[in-house]
């Protein structure tokens, strides 16, 4: 809360904040898991490749220099087919994981006794700041997923201003009988 609390005005306190849920890191974890698995599985995968294109397009290999044929084609399938896909999902799932990770450690989303105060950014800061007479309108949006582990898009309409998106946020209708709360008074 270091944003929020050290820009606080002089009679403002904090009511209630909301922290980005855990959720987001689990597709880049798959994504890692995936890599992994498909890295040291890479044999297997090429065998079962190259064993549906034979299958497709030719006759089973019978005498032993197509089975050694076939067998060097395997491990090339492996090695240039299936080795970099399972790089490509490795580098996406941990720059995926980054990512979300510093978008979860530094959002901050507070409601105060007269503003809703959004920071996010780590290097580059984005910050928005509504007062709580200004606000129109407070908008949940739950996946399926969303509503089984509670997260959620929060969406607060200011007058005159777009909608303010946040995403994946932990208990999102505590949040919004939170602003409501906040904004009744």
């Amino acid at each position: 809360m270091g944003y929020v609390t050290k820009n606080l005005l002089g009679n403002e306190t904090i009511l209630s904040s909301a922290n980005v849920h855990w959720f987001i890191l689990i597709r880049p974890i798959i994504f890692m898991m995936l890599g992994i698995a498909l890295f040291f599985s890479r044999d297997v995968i090429g065998q079962w490749v190259v064993d549906f294109i034979a299958w497709v397009f030719k006759d089973p290999p019978t005498t032993n220099e197509e089975i050694q044929q076939m067998t060097t084609i395997r491990t090339n399938t492996a090695l240039w087919l299936v080795r970099p896909l399972a790089f490509a999902m490795l580098f996406y799932g941990i720059i995926s994981f980054i990512k979300n990770l510093i978008y979860r450690l530094t959002t901050e989303l507070v409601i105060t006794n007269s503003r809703i105060i959004a920071k996010w950014g780590l290097i580059s800061r984005d910050t928005v700041e509504l007062n709580t007479n200004q606000i129109e309108s407070v908008i949940i949006n739950q996946s399926v997923i969303g509503r089984l582990f509670n997260f959620g898009t929060v969406r607060v309409q200011g007058t005159g201003q777009a909608v303010t998106p946040f995403y994946a946020i932990a208990d999102p209708l505590l949040f919004r009988r939170q602003a409501a709360e906040a904004i009744s008074r």
